[in-house]
């Protein structure tokens, strides 16, 4: 369903990410909005104090601990409990 929408403008409502309204397989849910997002959208935002978006990066910054390719993971999968 979402890869039918790659490269299109789609409503977050819709299943676009909540920045750059685009759709992907990379894309992490976040509960707290309820929406899809990039984490490098995430990422951009947080990085510039004046993005629009930067208040709610803030709240979806969690979703980077997650992300196997990002610096700010700290979790180590072999020596998970």
């Amino acid at each position: 369903m979402l890869n039918n929408n790659l490269n299109k403008k789609v409503s977050p409502a819709d299943g676009g990410c909540w920045f750059c309204y685009t759709v992907s397989g990379d894309m992490a849910f976040d509960f707290e909005f309820d929406t899809y997002v990039h984490l490098e959208c995430v990422r951009k935002a947080l990085e510039d104090p004046n993005h629009p978006s930067h208040e709610e990066a803030r709240f979806m910054s969690y979703l980077l601990e997650w992300d196997d390719n990002s610096p700010e993971s700290d979790i180590d999968d072999n020596n998970m409990v």
